[in-house]
Protein backbone atom coordinates (compact mmCIF):
# COMPACT_ATOMS: atom_id res chain seq x y z
CA UNK A 1 0.00 0.00 0.00
CA UNK A 2 0.99 3.36 -0.71
CA UNK A 3 -0.05 7.00 -0.53
CA UNK A 4 1.41 10.44 -2.37
CA UNK A 5 2.54 12.75 -0.87
CA UNK A 6 3.92 16.54 -1.79
CA UNK A 7 7.78 17.12 -1.19
CA UNK A 8 8.80 20.50 -0.05
CA UNK A 9 9.83 21.48 -3.54
CA UNK A 10 5.96 20.87 -4.96
CA UNK A 11 6.88 17.54 -6.12
CA UNK A 12 5.37 14.07 -5.36
CA UNK A 13 7.21 11.38 -3.50
CA UNK A 14 5.52 7.96 -2.75
CA UNK A 15 5.34 6.94 0.78
CA UNK A 16 5.06 2.81 1.06
CA UNK A 17 3.61 1.44 3.97
CA UNK A 18 4.32 -2.06 5.66
CA UNK A 19 7.87 -2.57 3.97
CA UNK A 20 10.11 -4.13 6.22
CA UNK A 21 13.41 -3.06 7.14
CA UNK A 22 16.65 -4.22 6.06
CA UNK A 23 19.41 -5.49 7.75
CA UNK A 24 22.33 -3.01 7.05
CA UNK A 25 25.10 -4.82 6.39
CA UNK A 26 28.92 -2.87 5.08
CA UNK A 27 31.18 -4.45 2.51
CA UNK A 28 33.83 -4.95 5.65
CA UNK A 29 31.08 -7.19 7.39
CA UNK A 30 29.98 -9.00 4.11
CA UNK A 31 34.15 -10.01 4.08
CA UNK A 32 34.50 -11.01 7.28
CA UNK A 33 31.57 -13.04 8.07
CA UNK A 34 32.88 -16.59 7.45
CA UNK A 35 35.92 -16.29 9.00
CA UNK A 36 36.75 -18.99 11.72
CA UNK A 37 38.19 -18.80 15.14
CA UNK A 38 42.04 -19.15 13.46
CA UNK A 39 41.78 -17.46 9.95
CA UNK A 40 43.41 -13.98 9.20
CA UNK A 41 43.30 -12.19 6.48
CA UNK A 42 45.96 -9.46 5.61
CA UNK A 43 45.37 -5.32 4.55
CA UNK A 44 48.06 -3.26 3.22
CA UNK A 45 47.04 0.14 5.64
CA UNK A 46 46.56 1.04 9.30
CA UNK A 47 42.63 2.44 8.41
CA UNK A 48 41.75 -1.01 7.05
CA UNK A 49 43.05 -3.20 9.54
CA UNK A 50 41.41 -0.72 12.48
CA UNK A 51 37.94 -0.88 10.35
CA UNK A 52 38.13 -4.65 10.00
CA UNK A 53 39.26 -5.43 13.72
CA UNK A 54 36.27 -2.72 14.88
CA UNK A 55 33.71 -4.85 12.90
CA UNK A 56 35.01 -8.18 14.31
CA UNK A 57 35.19 -6.57 18.20
CA UNK A 58 31.40 -5.32 17.42
CA UNK A 59 30.54 -9.22 16.91
CA UNK A 60 31.83 -10.05 19.89
CA UNK A 61 34.80 -12.13 17.95
CA UNK A 62 38.76 -12.12 20.08
CA UNK A 63 40.77 -10.08 17.74
CA UNK A 64 44.84 -9.83 17.08
CA UNK A 65 46.13 -7.41 14.75
CA UNK A 66 50.02 -7.33 13.93
CA UNK A 67 52.00 -5.17 11.42
CA UNK A 68 53.65 -7.79 8.82
CA UNK A 69 55.75 -7.58 5.82
CA UNK A 70 54.07 -10.62 4.37
CA UNK A 71 52.50 -11.02 1.44
CA UNK A 72 54.09 -7.77 0.75
CA UNK A 73 56.37 -5.11 2.03
CA UNK A 74 54.24 -3.47 4.66
CA UNK A 75 50.50 -4.51 5.89
CA UNK A 76 48.52 -5.63 8.61
CA UNK A 77 47.28 -9.03 9.68
CA UNK A 78 44.44 -9.71 11.67
CA UNK A 79 43.40 -13.08 13.17
CA UNK A 80 39.81 -13.92 14.45
CA UNK A 81 40.75 -15.28 18.09
CA UNK A 82 37.62 -16.32 19.23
Amino acid sequence: MHYLATHLKGKQMKIDKDIPIQRARSQTRKDIEKMEVGDSIWVNTKKDSARYRHSMMRLGWGVTVRRTEEPSPEGYRIWRTK
